[in-house]
């Protein structure tokens, strides 16, 4: 399993991992997250999302994911790399703050998921599956991009039991 390292402060992927977010699919997540809460989005990337994330209390630093976190915080939401998804989703629980990861749709299946989440009684989660396969920037060409299909997983975030919400 790839670690993310660091190379002088720069969050270094492998070649697969580096697959950053459209517009389009921060749009998704982006009205279930409320305006007044800060939010880190951990996952640096080469720097790329900007004001691709609209939110005026982000937090967006060129920082070790494992090793740093922000003083002040109220929701993780980022596109992490596929690669270290369950280290990742163990941290985010281990933090103890809501989050939302978009990932592979098929990290349901996963054993981990189940031993990290589904058995977890601490943690709600919620499948936000969009109306359309969400595009990804790679190597700077915008929507060009799609490795697999993804939906916002959301933890702690939505009141009440575990859903599935489909997009309209």
């Amino acid at each position: 399993m790839a670690k993310l390292a660091l190379n002088r402060g720069v969050q270094q992927y492998a070649k697969y991992d580096n697959y950053v977010t459209s517009e389009e699919g921060w749009e998704v997540i982006r009205k279930y997250i409320p305006d007044d809460k800060k939010v880190w989005c951990p996952f640096y990337h080469a720097g790329e999302l900007g004001d691709l994330f609209k939110h005026k209390n982000k937090i967006h630093k060129n920082e070790d994911f494992f090793e740093w976190e922000p003083e002040e915080f109220d929701i993780i939401c980022d596109n992490p790399p596929y690669t270290n998804k369950k280290d990742i989703i163990k941290r985010c629980i281990d933090l103890g703050r809501p989050f939302a990861l978009l990932m592979p749709l098929e990290t349901l299946e996963r054993k981990y998921y189940k031993v990290l989440v589904a058995d977890n009684p601490d943690v709600r989660s919620s499948v936000i599956i969009p109306r359309d396969r969400i595009k990804f920037i790679k190597d700077n060409k915008k929507k060009g991009s799609d490795p697999c299909v993804t939906a916002w997983f959301a933890f702690n975030i939505l009141e009440g039991d575990n859903k599935l919400i489909f997009e309209n």
